[in-house]
């Protein structure tokens, strides 16, 4: 594609550091950030684009992120930039391995599925941000036409991540649809791993926290770059990893404190030393069960995790459900 064509091609990535990374390295074209952590609160499949954006704008004020009626401001803009490729001789989607952006791609790809082809993918294994601008330009030169078979693995991988139950991913990943996305495969199991274990009732990274915290790596920053070095593909940034910090400092049974006593604010992390309290030493050792002792009230996706009905997963049995229905 001739380089005048395409001057006005439209690149849609994760991010803004993914944008100004890009940025750097001269490839023409205009700049589309998708910007939502969609491994975090409700992704409901029950509503249409413009209500989940709706959602999407209230869960992210919500957590201090910004002020509502910006968020939802700038959620339409981007979806209507999207709305807008037609217009473009060339789209380009950029992103990246992990969890956090396969999920991004596969809505992407979903609400481009009438099959356009001005659409092409960049799937490679590396991280955009810290990637060199020769790295990035080599990465861009291999990008492809979306296929057909692509745009129909990233729906039905998206109707999963968006059903009531978890076992509409199981079923997808059994399926063996996952193909035509190199990536999307050990994403979504990695998404099953932020589901509450069997015995102690702790995602895998709430466990590996107070591992660390019982092993004497005591600070929310040292936590942070320590559980997400040990991931084959990081996906969780540093606000997203205070909240959940935060939440095991919270209720009237928290897991750990400040060594003051207190809990954590995640819009106010400091880097004090943190100290397992005696009911996190319980449930690390498998004494106690957090949601039996102190509830749940979550999503992950389109799955709302309540006391009286969640799932647990293990990776011996699967998902497993818990509570009333």
């Amino acid at each position: 594609m001739e380089e005048d064509r395409v001057a006005h091609r439209l690149i849609v990535t994760n991010g803004t550091a993914a944008v100004e990374a890009i940025r750097a390295t001269g490839i023409s074209g205009e700049l589309l950030a998708w910007n939502d952590v969609l491994t975090d609160g409700p992704v409901p499949g029950n509503v249409d684009d413009s209500a989940l954006a709706r959602i999407r704008a209230r869960f992210v004020a919500d957590r201090g992120w910004g002020q509502l009626d910006e968020i939802a401001r700038w959620f339409a803009e981007r979806d209507a930039r999207l709305d807008a490729s037609p217009n473009f001789p060339e789209v380009v989607l950029w992103f990246e391995h992990d969890l956090y952006d396969q999920l991004q791609l596969v809505q992407i790809l979903a609400r481009l599925s009438d099959g356009r082809s001005n659409v092409s993918l960049v799937q490679q294994r590396r991280f955009i941000g810290p990637a060199g601008t020769d790295e990035l330009k080599a990465d861009f030169k291999t990008r492809a036409p979306a296929s057909q078979a692509q745009y129909g693995s990233a729906t039905m991988a998206w109707a999963a991540f968006r059903s009531s139950t978890p076992a509409a991913v199981e079923a997808f990943l059994a399926s063996g649809r996952t193909e035509p996305l190199p990536f999307l495969a050990p994403a979504l199991r990695r998404w099953c791993r932020t589901f509450p274990d069997p015995d102690r009732g702790l995602a895998f990274t709430e466990r590996r926290t107070l591992d660390l915290l019982a092993s004497g790596v005591d600070t929310p920053k040292k936590l942070f770059d320590r559980t997400s070095g040990e991931e084959e593909a990081a996906f969780r940034g540093d606000a997203s990893y205070w909240i959940l910090l935060a939440g095991l400092s919270a209720g009237e049974r928290p897991l750990l404190l400040t060594e003051a006593g207190a809990a954590l604010d995640p819009n106010a992390m400091g880097d004090g030393r943190l100290v397992l309290t005696d009911d996190g030493r319980a449930v690390l050792d498998g004494v106690l069960d957090r949601i039996e002792t102190s509830g749940i009230d979550a999503w992950r996706g389109g799955v709302h995790l309540t006391t009286d009905h969640h799932w647990r997963w293990s990776e011996q049995a699967g998902f497993e459900a818990r509570g009333a229905r």
